[in-house]
Formats: structure tokens, sequence, C-alpha cells
């Protein structure tokens, strides 16, 4: 086992085995890459599950409540890569990313984005789950935004080569919620990050799947992702930064779905946050049809 790999790749999984597999096979088999796959699945996945490979895959647990947050957590304990990247057990590298990811081993900057492609799981079709962030690349790269904008706003962590230098400096950790739990992340790694690079190459395809928390629709999800919006809201707030707060408009529309009581108490949480629901009154609309048109594309992936 090399203790001085080049990248560390993290792979937090939950009871989609053949999914899992099919992420590790987007992975070259050489001792410069560290796969660690941290289960936290209700059926405990074996290492004997996993097709053997020539270097070794490490395989650790966290329990289940910690949710995906948590599995990630764990594995950037055991992380000893140069560079780390984040790769969902659902999702997969593009055939050729790791050629264009040795191009930037050497960089001096500690964050490095890349764009992402999708397709349906199921299907492979083409999808649009990683449009948002992409043409939040070519925005930047043409001058129609700031780098803040896409250091605070691209909220994936995957897609991205992260220096661990800078992830355990500034002792950086996922929120350990059902829903968004890297958002707050993704926030923060682009706050912080010394240099800044962008590279407009997918290297990362985002699938579309029946299921999965992005296509999941009930209240306990909704209040998680509103409450990380809150805390992001207030962190951007208290650093000068508060012209990039996420609108919640959106969420308090949302919320009626279930009911009074729940848009009444999506109400008071901003209250008591001090949140200003007319942040992005401008744009929480255009937030409201892409979804609405996300959701209407995906409907048969949609579950509760």
């Amino acid at each position: 086992m090399n203790d001085n790999p080049l990248f560390t790749i993290i792979i937090p999984h939950r009871d989609i085995p053949e999914l899992l597999q099919r992420a590790i096979d987007s992975i070259p088999d050489t001792s410069e890459i560290q796969v660690i796959v941290v289960d936290n699945s209700e059926k405990t996945l074996l290492k004997k599950n996993i097709k053997p490979r020539d270097n070794n895959i490490e395989v650790y647990y966290s329990d289940c409540s910690r949710f995906a947050g948590g599995a990630r957590n764990v594995g950037l304990e055991y992380a000893n890569g140069k560079w780390i990247l984040f790769l969902d057990a659902d999702d997969f590298f593009v055939k050729g990313a790791f050629d264009v990811l040795y191009q930037y081993v050497d960089s001096i900057e500690e964050l490095i984005y890349f764009k992402i492609d999708s397709v349906y799981s199921d299907t492979l079709e083409k999808a649009n789950r990683g449009e948002l962030f992409s043409k939040m690349i070519d925005d930047y790269l043409k001058g129609n935004i700031s780098e803040d904008e896409i250091r605070l706003k691209y909220e994936s962590p995957c897609a991205k080569m992260i220096s661990r230098k800078l992830i355990t400096r500034e002792c950086l950790k996922f929120d350990e919620v059902i829903a968004s739990n890297d958002t707050y992340f993704s926030m923060l790694i682009g706050y912080k990050a010394v240099g800044f690079k962008v590279v407009p190459i997918d290297i990362y395809i985002a699938t579309v799947r029946r299921g999965s928390l992005t296509k999941r629709n009930n209240i306990e999800i909704l209040l998680s992702r509103y409450m990380v919006t809150v805390r992001y809201n207030k962190y951007l707030k208290e650093h000068d930064k508060k012209k990039f707060r996420h609108s919640i408009m959106a969420y308090l529309f949302f919320s009626m779905r279930f009911g009074l009581k729940y848009f009444f108490k999506f109400l008071w949480i901003a209250f008591i946050n001090r949140q200003n629901i007319f942040i992005g009154y401008n744009n929480w609309y255009k937030t409201f049809l892409r979804i609405h048109k996300e959701n209407r594309l995906n409907k048969k992936y949609i579950t509760t």
C-alpha cells in the first residue's frame, strides 16, 4: 500500500453495491490512487463483495444514522492523498478523467474545479443534473460571474481536486444530516482555498436514479436542506459575502405542500435566524421553474 498516493477517492455507500462496483471500475487500478469506500448501509457491505483489484480498496464503516456526511467524514480520517476527490456510489468518472487530473497534480492552487456531465443511471441516456455546475464554469470563463460566485455557489464536492492540506489546515468536515450534507462544506472550501483554478472539461458523470436523495420528496429532506441553507446564509453574512446568500422563498413555497403547519414552522425558523425572506426575490421564481422543470422531466424517478 502506498502511504503517499497522489489521489484519495472517497466513496460513501448505502445499499447499492452493483452501482458501487460501477463507480470503482471508473477509477484506474494503481497504487497512486487510494480508494476509500465508507459503508453506511442497513445491510453491511463486505469487502469480499467488491471485485478484487491489484491495489487494495480500503473499506470502512459508518453508522447509518450519520448519513452520507458522516461517511465522508470517516473517509477523511483515513485519507493520505495529496489531493482529495469525492465520488458518489451511484456516479462514476468519465473515461480518461484521470488523464486530465494527472495534469494538475503539481498545481499550486488548493482547489481545482471541473465540469460535470449527467445520465440516467438505468439507461445511461443524457440527463440534466450536471448542467447547473457546468454552466457556472462556462459563465465564469466568459466573465459573466465573479470568482466569489463560483467559489461560494458550486455546491457539489464532486468534480473537484481539493488539496488535503486545505482540509486538514481548516479542519473541514461535512454536515451529518439527511440531505445537503455537502452544501456548507463546498462553500467553505471555496471560501478558504488559497489559489483557485477552473478547467472546462467533463471528468465526472452524475446520475439520476430513482430513490436517490436528489429525487426524494418529503418534509424531512426539505427541512434538512432548508436548515443548511439558513446556516450557509448566516456564515456569508458574517463574512461580508451577504450578496451571495441563497433565496429561501422556494423553501417556503414548497413547505406549503405539506400543510400550513410546516409553512409557519419554516417561517418561524427564518424569523429566529434573522433571515430576510426577500433575498433573491427577483431570482427565486427562476429557481422554482428550474426545479419544476427538472421534476417534470424526471417524474418517474421521484419518490417520497
